[in-house]
């Protein structure tokens, strides 16, 4: 499976990859594709490289394309896969806009009994089960 994320935080990227593998989500034949901005994605999305799943931060710095722009562009695009908007910005009309789209809202905050990786993993898992092309 490969999987591609958006954030300008590398950091947040790296936490994320670990998170995902410690929990078993990323298998070991599954990559992981780390992007810090949209426009090096974009040079690879371009240049026909397809993922089965894209998870963007929604804030990716002033003056750059939001997440929830880089989700209206895949799927303008023929992306017919899973796109997962990751993002603290918690505003009830971007969760609105999020779910007329094929993509997923997933907080980045934990709370409770909540865990953003966990659902990550859930996601991760369904496009497993939905695709029968990826491993």
């Amino acid at each position: 499976m490969d999987i591609a994320m958006i954030d300008d935080n590398s950091t947040t990227l790296k936490l994320v990859e670990i998170k995902l593998k410690a929990n078993g989500a990323i298998k070991e034949d599954d990559v992981f594709f780390k992007y810090t901005n949209a426009v090096s994605f974009f040079r690879d999305y371009d240049a026909g490289k397809y993922f089965d799943l894209i998870i963007v931060d929604h804030d990716l710095g002033i003056g750059v394309t939001w997440g929830y722009e880089i989700i209206m562009i895949l799927n303008s695009s023929g992306y017919t896969r899973k796109s997962v908007l990751f993002t603290s910005d918690e505003t009830a009309e971007l969760k609105s806009n999020v779910s007329h789209v094929n993509a997923e809202y997933v907080s980045k905050r934990s709370s409770g009994d909540y865990d953003p990786y966990e659902r990550l993993a859930g996601l991760i898992e369904e496009v497993r089960l939905n695709n029968k092309d990826v491993k």
